[in-house]
């Protein structure tokens, strides 16, 4: 089901395991022929009424970014997808009117790849419109507002994460200052035999901060240490990133050469700007696989209490990523209650970028993850999510989890 929304509100659930940076342009040592460079989306891109010929020319630029850099294509040919086709239609629409906004042509465009990809993180938007391709997103709708909120209970601390936003994005403020709330009561999560985590409509981002939470649950201590973020980040990886399979092209380079820019990630800027891939007069599209090396044995947690996640259809990307990683550490600790999640994990990395002419905006994916996933039992695919141990609506919630907790006074973000 196709549903018309704000286009800027639409970014915001397409955060999910990345975020929206300005606008840099890629410097190399080598001309790059035959290249068309992306332009990160931002709050202050435009997305504009166009003329015919401009509205081609950005068609072709989606053709390229597609066939050259999106890491299901070849699942997309798999399907039967047929590229010159999509192209011959799209253009001969264009060419006789039949396509004359950029309403007109993202909506021809989805209807023509819908079929074809399975991709949650892949979207289609402008100002009107955008499309999703798991239509179970926008199938129901959630009245309980997204909050940060802390409550501490006799048996229980009941955490609401609304989203994971990195500190170099603008809303980061009530991000960061919830989380150093959460830290600094650290010894108190540990002594309770409940810690509940609501991540209902919670649409991901970046698991710093979650993950930080539960690795120092596992490990003990007295207080959560930021600097063990990177051991609690390979940790991470090894548990649900083991295996990953990304692209390598110069769209791929010009984007993350971009991130490093704006975020301030100066180490890796020689990285991306005098890659090889970028270097090439007639660059390819390359595919490559990565393992992670296991460096840490999983051990008994060091928290005796369990871990409760609620979900729905619009929990999503890392916050399904988190789940599954609090499965591997905390063994038998662990329940879900709720709905399914989303189901937008098996392909991340994702960016969203405008076209060059700025007729349209596309969120689209370099990595996946799908070998990995398959070792999850409660993973039950993408665009279906993880499986709730319980099955219960929103109403239904505070009452399962008295019972659970007999904490009497539990309230949630909704009641």
């Amino acid at each position: 089901m196709i549903k018309k929304i704000i286009f800027y509100s639409s970014v915001i659930f397409l955060v999910l395991n990345s975020v929206i940076y300005s606008q840099t342009k890629i410097i190399s040592n080598t001309k790059v022929e035959k290249v068309i460079e992306p332009k990160l989306y931002t709050e202050k891109s435009i997305i504009k009424n166009v003329s015919k010929e401009d509205l081609s020319e950005d068609f072709n630029a989606f053709v390229y970014f597609l066939k050259t850099s999106y890491i299901a294509y070849d699942e997309m040919i798999q399907k039967g997808f047929e590229l010159e086709d999509f192209i011959a239609d799209i253009n001969l629409k264009i060419k006789n009117d039949v396509i004359k906004t950029s309403n007109d042509l993202i909506i021809n465009m989805y209807e023509q790849l819908k079929c074809f990809i399975s991709d949650t993180h892949f979207a289609l938007a402008n100002n009107n419109y955008t499309y999703n391709f798991n239509h179970k997103y926008y199938e129901e709708k959630s009245n309980f507002p997204n909050e940060f909120l802390m409550q501490t209970n006799k048996n229980s601390v009941y955490l609401s994460m609304p989203g994971f936003l990195p500190d170099y994005f603008p809303e980061n403020t009530s991000t960061k200052d919830f989380f150093q709330k959460v830290y600094s009561n650290f010894k108190v999560i540990q002594n309770k035999n409940y810690l509940i985590i609501d991540l209902r409509n919670c649409p991901g981002g970046l698991t710093d901060y979650p993950l930080l939470l539960l690795y120092s649950l596992y490990e003990g201590g007295d207080v959560i240490i930021p600097s063990k973020i990177f051991d609690a980040r390979q940790l991470g990886a090894e548990i649900i990133y083991k295996r990953t399979r990304f692209i390598e092209t110069p769209v791929t380079e010009s984007l993350r050469y971009q991130r490093a820019v704006y975020t301030g990630n100066s180490g890796y800027e020689d990285d991306y700007k005098t890659a090889s891939i970028m270097q090439m007069s007639n660059p390819k599209r390359i595919v490559r696989i990565e393992n992670v090396k296991s460096t840490h044995k999983i051990h008994k947690p060091a928290y005796n209490g369990k871990i409760i996640f609620l979900t729905n259809n619009k929990t999503a990307s890392a916050a399904e990523s988190i789940i599954l990683q609090s499965k591997v550490l905390f063994p038998g600790k662990v329940k879900v209650l709720g709905q399914n999640t989303s189901g937008c994990l098996t392909y991340i990395d994702a960016f969203q970028f405008s076209m060059p002419n700025n007729s349209f905006a596309v969120s689209m994916t370099f990595r996946s993850i799908e070998e990995s996933l398959k070792e999850f039992d409660s993973w039950k695919g993408e665009g279906v999510g993880i499986e709730p141990d319980m099955i219960c609506s929103d109403d239904e919630m505070l009452q399962n989890l008295i019972k659970i907790t007999r904490d009497k006074a539990l309230r949630l973000k909704n009641d």
